[in-house]
């Protein structure tokens, strides 16, 4: 598994979020994010995810509640 350093990580396919939903990303705290349907906050979820598997964040076992 490639590991990236938390300051080189973008977001998967190209997606470009919105400042406060990158600092949520990279954010070493926990955040409760709330916002209508369609808004996005299951893709969220996914790049919260993808950032702490990529970047090493989420240490062995590798457990994410989300």
């Amino acid at each position: 598994m490639l590991i990236i350093s938390p300051e080189e990580w973008q977001p998967s396919d190209g997606l470009n979020l919105e400042a406060n939903a990158l600092l949520s990303v990279k954010s070493v705290d926990n955040h409760l994010i709330l916002a209508g349907p369609g808004a996005g906050k299951t893709e969220m979820l996914a790049q919260r995810a993808s950032y702490l598997l990529e970047t090493n964040t989420c240490k062995y076992p590798r457990k994410i509640l989300a």
